[in-house]
């Protein structure tokens, strides 16, 4: 990420221990042969299934483009920050 990037965020470092556990298949296997916006959206699912300890879950192509807020106005994520075109198309070539 550009150092830009990181100033406009105001990324403050990860905050120990919260972990999402990623497969080893993923690195190993996968990874060589995802584009960038695939393995975004395929993050973002393991993020929301596996890091909230589901095995699946229905998450809409909204939530994978922009994240969720809540009603209260609560930031949970932002998302991958993938148009929603994108997203189906990344959809469409990792599954």
């Amino acid at each position: 990420m550009a150092k830009f990037a990181l100033t406009q965020l105001n990324f403050k470092g990860f905050i120990i221990p919260r972990y999402t556990q990623v497969p080893d298949e993923l690195f190993d296997d996968l990874m060589a042969h995802l584009s960038g916006a695939e393995l975004k959206v395929l993050l973002y699912v393991i993020r929301r299934t596996f890091g909230f300890k589901k095995e699946s879950d229905n998450i809409s192509l909204k939530q994978i483009s922009n994240g969720i807020t809540t009603k209260e106005g609560e930031i949970l994520d932002r998302g991958t920050g993938l148009s929603l075109s994108t997203v189906q198309l990344a959809l469409k070539g990792a599954y």
